[in-house]
């Protein structure tokens, strides 16, 4: 068998830092007539309604109090999406200290794709050790963050309560359903990239040597076969091209 001489991988790895803005969330209970789990909640004192996803508030059996009908307006449309919404109550316990909180939102299919940005285990561990205890863990990852519930004006105030600056961009919020976050926070986040080089190189004479042991092919048998001149071309040919 020929030689083969196989060069090293490398790979480098590139740490990029980034900007992460922290938005006002907390992990909480929902307690449902069929069973409860726990969610990530949105505070945002931007929306006038809250809401909560239809597919958690029926997986839940949460209780219908009422509907609502909307004029929804997004971001760049000019004329709104009117929608009819059913609301339901949400009782919402503290996962902390085991506090019940009730609301009422309304059902909507999606609140927003994106996902929530987490903060960093630096950061997090700051915030253990001044005594405000977030209501979720660092090493959750954030691909998992989805908001199930948005909490609008219509509640945001009743469940707000002091509210602490840590710097100059970001604070700290108390609220009913426990301690979150909001601002702008440096976060550093491994960003790695690899370049793979894998080459193998094998050595000429083990070609020639398969080439020359025709036998293997079946061109000949055990006894000695001349080969012609047209043949010994065809071969050198073809070595020619493989060299190239």
């Amino acid at each position: 068998k020929g030689k083969v001489d196989v060069k090293p991988t490398s790979s480098n790895s590139v740490l990029h830092n980034r900007g992460g803005v922290l938005l006002q969330c907390v992990k909480a209970e929902v307690i449902g007539h069929i069973s409860s789990d726990k969610i990530f909640c949105l505070f945002d004192n931007g929306s006038e309604k809250s809401f909560i996803k239809e597919n958690v508030s029926r997986r839940l059996g949460l209780k219908k109090v009422g509907s609502e009908r909307l004029n929804i307006f997004s971001f760049g449309c000019k004329t709104p999406k009117k929608q009819t919404c059913s609301k339901v109550e949400v009782r919402l316990r503290n996962i902390l200290n085991g506090e019940v909180t009730v609301i009422e939102a309304l059902e909507i299919e999606e609140i927003s794709k994106a996902t929530l940005s987490l903060p960093s285990p630096d950061v997090w561990t700051e915030m253990e050790t001044k005594g405000f205890r977030l209501t979720f863990n660092y090493s959750e990852s954030s691909e998992n963050c989805e908001i199930s519930l948005l909490i609008g004006s219509d509640f945001y105030w009743s469940l707000t309560h002091r509210i602490k600056r840590l710097d100059s961009s970001l604070v700290v919020v108390e609220t009913s359903l426990g301690w979150s976050l909001q601002g702008k926070c440096d976060e550093q986040s491994d960003c790695t990239s690899v370049h793979l080089i894998h080459s193998e190189e094998e050595s000429i004479s083990a070609e020639l040597r398969r080439f020359w042991e025709i036998e293997s092919l079946g061109i000949r048998d055990n006894d000695s076969v001349s080969l012609g001149m047209e043949m010994k071309r065809y071969l050198v040919n073809l070595i020619n091209q493989f060299v190239l």
